[in-house]
């Protein structure tokens, strides 16, 4: 059975909207932090049948898409929360016909994914964006320190959570350990597929 959202209160929520609109350093790290895992929880069970993989990038999208433009939320429309699980139905509903369209083109953004367990990785390098692409260098250059180093673990064929939370400086007892090395790779991944003109 899929977990029961445990979503911050809506004076919460809209306190970090709020910081998001006047610009505050912290408040993307600590929006990102809080709700991640309550966006991955309700699409686990209000879209259980769709891919998970699909199911992570739109709540990467969506936590994107609010820190980049927070001003899209209007307070007296609905809740903050009611908002955010309404955006990232939206952005999965956007991957799921991009995923389509993908398979059906037999065309590829996996450029950042990680390597298979054997090691290989199924993209064919003529249909990946060279890692030299000015758009992935400047996306790269952009990035906050956790990003980079995450980048660079993803780039080293890096699979194992524990290494990544070492190397992030993370306290590898936490228990969402897992769930916050993901949101930082997710969050690389949707950035780099944006950088070249993907989404999924």
């Amino acid at each position: 059975m899929p977990p029961i959202p445990q979503w911050p209160s809506e004076d919460d929520g809209r306190h970090l909207h709020a910081e998001l609109m006047r610009g505050i350093s912290t408040a993307p790290d600590v929006f990102a932090g809080v709700y991640y895992q309550p966006l991955r929880d309700y699409l686990a069970s209000a879209s259980a049948h769709v891919a998970e993989e699909l199911r992570d990038s739109a709540v990467s999208e969506t936590i994107m898409n609010v820190i980049e433009r927070p001003q899209q939320y209007n307070p007296e429309l609905l809740s903050f929360t009611r908002y955010l699980c309404m955006s990232v139905r939206g952005d999965l509903r956007n991957l799921c016909a991009q995923d389509v369209r993908r398979r059906g083109r037999e065309i590829s953004l996996g450029f950042v994914d990680e390597p298979t367990a054997s090691g290989n990785n199924c993209v064919e390098p003529v249909e990946a964006p060279s890692l030299d692409d000015p758009r992935v260098v400047d996306e790269v250059a952009s990035f906050g320190p956790r990003e980079h180093v995450a980048y660079t673990l993803i780039l080293a064929g890096e699979r194992h959570t524990d290494v990544y939370a070492r190397a992030l400086g993370l306290d590898t007892t936490r228990s969402d350990v897992a769930a916050v090395v993901k949101r930082i790779k997710d969050t690389v991944k949707v950035r780099l597929r944006r950088a070249v003109g993907g989404r999924s």
